[in-house]
């Protein structure tokens, strides 16, 4: 098995594990492909999303907009996006990966950061403001293509 491969299997066992980014999701006892589900309106819009117990359920993705709160450094305090790369942008703090995860695992990834990097102790609030679902293309191609 060339290393392509092994590497998108470990990737897919871990997503599965952490139960962010599952391959499959289960509706009404059946197993489809997330983004199969997403399509047929399973799975929660951002307008559906409106209750925070089940927003604190969902996994950032790129584009979605969190608010970080930093207790002991204000500055850090505000709305970031994050990247195409799954990141958000700490300034001084650095970059931290945070698609695939909840708020709350967010929340204590940030904490950990800071702490092993800048700070003895803080306390990290992350909470989605913008939960962004990706482009779907409707209609059909125009005739003669």
């Amino acid at each position: 098995m060339n290393s392509g491969i092994k590497s998108l299997l470990f990737i897919n066992a871990v997503l599965w594990t952490t139960g962010c980014g599952s391959p499959l999701v289960e509706v009404n006892g059946d197993f489809m492909p997330t983004d199969e589900a997403l399509r047929r309106g399973y799975l929660p819009s951002s307008e559906q999303v409106s209750d925070r117990r089940e927003l604190a359920k969902v996994c950032l993705k790129p584009t979605d907009v969190v608010f970080v709160t930093v207790r002991v450094d204000p500055s850090l305090t505000h709305s970031y996006t994050i990247t195409s790369a799954g990141e958000i942008d700490l300034g001084y703090a650095g970059r931290i990966v945070v698609t695939g995860l909840t708020e709350r695992e967010a929340a204590t990834r940030i904490r950990k950061h800071l702490e092993n990097t800048l700070f003895n102790e803080t306390d990290v609030n992350v909470e989605i403001r913008e939960y962004n679902q990706p482009a779907q293309a409707t209609g059909s191609p125009a005739p003669g293509r």
